[in-house]
């Protein structure tokens, strides 16, 4: 079981290179510039042959690293009318929680 960095198939379903199904997945997108369906990088927990990812597919290795990839594109930011607190540890610490759970 791998935390992976993915993008949808043009199908806009789960890619084939992940075995079963993606836990958790469809965690923390961050759009890409692709076309829909495939205009977010996802997060997600699945099992995978690391020796056979697409070269757009990354491995994020520790809840380290996952945090420095989502504070790189997410902040406090403001939504709609009202401010919405986007506490990005809050995020980091459940979606790592759900993957170890899942080892």
């Amino acid at each position: 079981m791998h935390l992976i960095k993915y993008i949808l198939t043009a199908d806009g379903t789960q890619p084939d290179y992940v075995v079963g199904n993606v836990l958790s997945g469809g965690q923390l997108p961050k759009a890409n510039g692709n076309s829909s369906p495939q205009d977010w990088t996802l997060i997600g927990a699945g099992n995978v042959d690391e020796n056979n990812l697409p070269s757009d597919v990354e491995i994020i290795p520790t809840k380290q690293a996952l945090s420095d990839y989502v504070n790189s594109y997410c902040s406090d930011y403001v939504g709609g009318d009202e401010a919405i607190t986007f506490i990005v540890s809050d995020y980091v610490d459940n979606l790592w929680d759900k993957f170890t759970a899942s080892l």
